[in-house]
């Protein structure tokens, strides 16, 4: 594999898992509204979707750079790919407090096209075929 294929591979394998990883999380900020509004306490579910935002970034880090083949490259993509998550949860607190509930969830929907669309381009730089491309 060349050069410049690791590196797309590396790149896009990153960003598709950190915005993975900051959907999930973000899916569970937005939703914190509604939580409060019947009458729950909606901070485990701020905490626990933070983290399992950061745990699947990590999993579709190493699982999207498996064409790399280093398992210390794939892990060096993992935990950019966590910190990336992180600081987009991070991002989705800040717009849930200051922007109405229905631009968190068209960040949600923003962060999954990402996603898809960096997932698959890493599959194709990979040297995976993926039908359509």
């Amino acid at each position: 594999m060349s050069d410049s294929k690791r590196i797309a591979l590396a790149l896009y394998s990153i960003v598709a898992a950190a915005t993975s990883g900051g959907a999930l999380a973000t899916a569970g900020t937005g939703s914190s509204r509604t939580i409060l509004s019947v009458g729950f306490n909606p901070d485990n579910v701020v905490l626990l979707s933070g983290v399992l935002g950061v745990v699947v970034s990590v999993v579709l880090g190493w699982v999207v750079s498996r064409g790399l083949g280093e398992a210390w490259r794939r892990g060096v993509i993992s935990v950019v790919a966590a910190f990336g998550a992180g600081l987009l949860s991070l991002a989705a607190v800040m717009v849930d407090m200051f922007l109405p509930q229905l631009v968190v969830f068209g960040y949600v929907i923003v962060l999954l096209a990402v996603a898809a669309a960096t997932a698959r381009l890493a599959r194709k730089a990979g040297g995976e075929h993926v039908p359509g491309v």
